[in-house]
């Protein structure tokens, strides 16, 4: 089934419309190209009409929402998981934040705690930052290579209490570590340098 596009007059397959019940065949009147051209060039006068219309109607627009986040509850969680699968494989900062924000969040459920607190103020410092503090190691490890994990300096079983847990989740309290070294020698004890630095050195010579 194709359609005629009213922007561009180009007869294109009806899958280059974005679907609209309010039409007699169920898709817009323009094609997908031209609503993204038209919106890019009349982004302003855009946000003005949602923002307008949402004032106007914000009673109506959440009752909406509602209806449609209970009736489709799987299809928005399976677009969710796609979004943030693509956006972790691009973007090196977000897996930093999801990472992070999931490892505090396991940490306080230790204490039966929730994570009521927002990531960058337990960590100290938001995900760009944390990203430049772990490269910024004296080994060259880089938070991005599979053979290096993300370590707690001093344990989360040292923690006594929900601020203990909360305190060693201080950017400080993290470094990285050969994956090899934090899970078979180091494992649930408090970090050794002098020793760290000796295993590194025979492990370069190997």
């Amino acid at each position: 089934m194709s359609k005629k596009c009213i922007s561009c007059n180009v007869i294109k397959n009806i899958t280059d419309f974005h679907k609209y019940k309010r039409s007699s065949d169920g898709v817009r009147a323009r094609c997908k190209n031209c609503r993204k051209e038209y919106y890019i060039l009349n982004a302003d006068k855009e946000r003005a009409r949602v923002k307008k219309y949402y004032s106007e109607n914000s009673d109506k627009v959440k009752k909406y929402q509602k209806e449609y986040g209970r009736n489709n509850r799987d299809l928005i969680n399976a677009r969710e998981r796609k979004y943030k699968k693509n956006k972790r494989h691009t973007n090196e900062v977000f897996l930093i934040s999801e990472n992070i924000s999931c490892l505090i969040r396991n940490t306080l459920k230790l204490y039966n705690h929730k994570k009521k607190s927002k990531t960058r103020d337990i960590l100290g410092i938001d995900a760009n930052e944390f990203k430049d503090y772990l490269n910024n190691n004296p080994y060259g490890f880089t938070y991005n290579d599979k053979e290096i994990d993300l370590d707690h300096i001093v344990p989360i079983s040292k923690a006594k209490s929900q601020d203990d847990a909360i305190a060693l989740n201080h950017y400080t309290n993290f470094q990285l570590l050969p994956k090899e070294y934090n899970r078979n020698i180091k494992k649930d004890n408090e970090f050794d340098r002098e020793h760290f630095e000796q295993w590194l050195s025979k492990a370069n010579c190997i």
